[in-house]
């Protein structure tokens, strides 16, 4: 009597074949997610190491801002004379209420009003990005 793999049609030799063959394709699996995940690591390194460059990037020139900012803050707290008036950077003057009006003639002299840059950096962001 001939085996039940025989009777589907399939012989022992096949069979050994595709055994053989799941097995080759198997380890060749396990070499190509070896490979991804060395890979991963390798980005994620580089990742951390731009990641912590832009970081003390950022709190060299939060520092810096710090510093200038405290010098500004001296300057602000010295004696203003009493007919000081704040201009813009566009000869406007700034009033009380916060609200600009036009010089009243070009000779008159203009301050600078330092105003803070907003800046921000989304990680996830830049990780997306260095992985793809």
């Amino acid at each position: 009597m001939a085996s039940s793999q025989e009777k589907n049609g399939i012989s022992s030799e096949t069979q050994a074949l595709f055994e053989q063959r799941i097995l080759n394709l198997q380890s060749e699996l396990d070499a190509c997610l070896q490979t991804e995940q060395r890979t991963i690591r390798g980005l994620r390194q580089e990742f951390e190491f731009v990641k912590n460059k832009y970081e003390s990037r950022i709190a060299a020139l939060e520092f810096d801002l710090l510093e200038k900012s405290s010098k500004l803050v001296k300057l602000e707290n010295t004696k203003v004379p009493d007919d000081f008036e704040p201009y813009d950077l566009n000869g406007q003057q700034i009033t009380e209420a916060g609200k600009t009006k036009k010089m009243k003639s070009g000779s008159q002299k203009r301050n600078l009003t330092i105003v803070k840059p907003k800046v921000s950096f989304n990680l996830n962001e830049m990780h997306k990005s260095i992985i793809s």
